[in-house]
């Protein structure tokens, strides 16, 4: 399993002054999902993006006048979520969702082009994002029908982050890698002292942890 083309960030940065070095907190919101990769041609589910929010402290080191180093502290909740929709046979149906939100600790690093037209100042950035996995659960809420009789399934777990799969797993606890990276770019536009950006991020890390040959 992969993280992919994970966020898309409204953000809005408040600044005393925009000096050589300005800082401000930084907040918006994220509309994230993760991308599955299975070998042997087996089936993928279509994967949903879920919304969550982004809060944190941004700093601006304009280096030139047009050019600005833009590194971000960030707390945002990411996830993803899929529907259930199985006939396993004309007997046996299941129908639900189940949803995963995670919580991570996000250090962004842009480079920032700024061109400034009248009182609006324009630009585009892009650069390298890091994040740690700091907690995570995972929701479900589906329906069996079995021969016409029906039952409700609801329930939940928490995520631990490994990069290895232990031994012996726990029951309802799920594992993922507690490391992400990937790149950062979009857009955004200054009017006096409001930052306004649109961005999107694409995650290269593989979140599944390892898995040893010992567990098959």
């Amino acid at each position: 399993m992969k993280k992919a083309l994970s966020i898309v960030v409204l953000t809005l940065f408040s600044i005393a002054a925009f000096a050589q070095i300005s800082y401000g907190p930084k907040f918006g919101m994220t509309l994230s999902r993760y991308a599955t990769n299975y070998a042997d041609g087996l089936e993928e589910p279509e994967l949903q993006y879920k919304l969550g929010p982004q809060v944190g402290l941004m700093m601006n080191f304009q280096i030139l006048e047009f050019l600005a180093f833009q590194p971000s502290l960030m707390y945002s909740k990411k996830g993803t979520g899929y529907n259930i929709e199985d006939e396993y046979s004309g007997d046996y149906v299941i129908t639900g969702y189940k949803r995963d939100r995670i919580s991570y600790l996000e250090l962004p690093l842009n480079l920032a082009l700024g061109l400034k037209i009248g009182p609006v100042k324009f630009q585009v950035f892009a650069g390298p994002y890091f994040a740690f996995a700091l907690a995570g659960k995972k929701v479900w809420d589906y329906e069996e029908n079995l021969n016409g009789i029906r039952e409700d399934i609801k329930g939940d777990g928490k995520f631990e982050f490994v990069n290895d799969l232990p031994e012996e797993q726990k029951e309802d606890v799920f594992y993922q890698r507690p490391f992400d990276a990937g790149i950062d770019f979009g857009l955004g536009f200054q009017v006096s002292k409001v930052l306004i950006n649109f961005g999107y991020a694409m995650g290269f890390s593989n979140l599944q942890p390892e898995i040893s040959d010992s567990e098959f």
